[in-house]
């Protein structure tokens, strides 16, 4: 929210855009492409997400790496895909939306649709990834609100926060090993 209160008080200090002009379709083709494309995506991540599944119980790993791992992934690759075009085309606010929206999204309603089916039992193993989860949204906050320039998530921040993802992995594996 906060983020977005400001955009919108400094419209100029947002992330450019590109003036490329864009292809119009009807509203018509537009809603079937949307279907297709929601379709495909939900397709392909069963299907990511079943393989990486059969492949890592082969592998004889927890759950719980899986999850954070894996399935992790696999469910974030269309978001992925998502920003990838987006960023392309110089759509900066569909990216940031997509990326906090889905966090958003998966912390009420996933966690809260699945917590009034059946209980969630919390392993205390799963502070560690709380406590990353909450660091790296105040290091965006700063990323966005503190650096200069404001409002740009830039080359040099996406490679840190890169780093930080693989450093997590490594964490999160060899506490698996040991």
């Amino acid at each position: 929210l906060y983020y977005v209160y400001e955009a919108a008080k400094n419209p100029d200090a947002s992330a450019p855009i590109d003036d490329v002009p864009e292809e119009l379709r009807s509203v018509p083709m537009s809603l079937v492409l949307v279907v297709v494309g929601i379709v495909g995506l939900a397709l392909g991540g069963k299907w990511v997400v079943d393989g990486a599944i059969e492949m890592a119980q082969g592998l004889n790993v927890s759950e719980e790496l899986i999850g954070l791992t894996v399935v992790a992934v696999g469910t974030s690759l269309p978001e992925l895909a998502t920003a990838a075009v987006a960023s392309r085309k110089g759509k900066s606010a569909i990216v940031v939306g997509n990326a906090v929206g889905s966090n958003i999204f998966n912390i009420f309603m996933v966690l809260g649709i699945s917590g009034t089916i059946t209980e969630l039992p919390l392993d205390l193993r799963a502070n560690t990834d709380i406590g990353v989860m909450i660091m790296t949204t105040v290091l965006l906050f700063a990323v966005m609100f503190i650096g200069a320039p404001r409002y740009v998530v830039g080359r040099a921040e996406g490679a840190f926060f890169l780093i930080v993802y693989v450093a997590y992995l490594s964490l999160i594996i060899g506490m698996e090993l040991s």
